[in-house]
């Protein structure tokens, strides 16, 4: 059993990232020091349309951005039920075949995977996902328990920060002009309105998207809105 003393501890190193991108990083790197996973993905989760969208995934030392992968969760249960009840779940065997979409059953050698929920209270911020474990590894309630005070304990420090980090990530200029964005204002009316190029806003725009690692500009004003970033 994993003391509770050693996952906050742990989790209190995620502090020390100089950058949100270092700060997921850390997230999975934490996750997979602690628990005897060798893989993990990291996804957001928006519970209007009960949206799950891939962040970042790790195997060893690889890293790799999934930004492409969107699901209704409530195709998957074995995440749904996570979710849900707001608790590390996991399934193999013939569960697996049940509870898992077809397009995550990739490799005939996978056959088993846990879902850990990322919490703040009620509120489910995402969830991480692992389908390769080490030899030795019991899928028992006694890990479940550990991964679940994982995942409540990121999530409380995740939402402690989010909003701060946020606008702290964006200059002053792009604040702006997302907020503009957010008051449904066209790129020439903002530009106008600051008196600068429409080039320039769009320049401030995208590197705003980039930085939130958002889809396009209208997911961007989301991830504002929904953090208290935008009023």
């Amino acid at each position: 059993m994993i003391p509770p003393s050693r996952i906050i501890k742990q989790v209190q190193q995620i502090e020390l990232a100089k950058s949100h991108e270092e700060q997921l990083f850390m997230i999975l790197k934490t996750y997979m020091s602690l628990f005897p996973m060798m893989n993990a993905t990291l996804s957001r989760y928006s519970a209007f349309g009960f949206l799950g969208e891939g962040i970042i995934s790790m195997e060893g030392e690889r890293l790799e951005y999934i930004s492409e992968i969107r699901d209704d969760i409530r195709s998957i249960p074995i995440i749904y039920q996570a979710i849900q009840e707001r608790k590390a779940h996991f399934c193999q065997g013939i569960d697996f075949l049940k509870m898992v979409s077809s397009r995550y059953q990739i490799a005939s050698n996978i056959q088993a995977i846990t879902v850990t929920p990322i919490c703040n209270g009620s509120a489910v911020l995402g969830f991480i996902c692992s389908t390769k474990f080490s030899d030795d590894t019991q899928l028992n309630p006694t890990l479940l328990h550990a991964l679940t005070q994982f995942g409540h304990l990121v999530g409380q420090y995740m939402a402690g920060g989010t909003a701060l980090q946020l606008k702290n990530r964006l200059s002053k200029r792009e604040l702006e002009v997302m907020k503009r964005v957010s008051l449904g204002e066209r790129s020439k009316e903002i530009a106008d309105a600051l008196d600068i190029s429409e080039l320039t806003i769009n320049q401030y725009i995208q590197s705003s998207v980039k930085k939130l690692l958002a889809h396009n500009r209208t997911h961007a004003v989301s991830i504002l809105l929904r953090e208290g970033v935008l009023t």
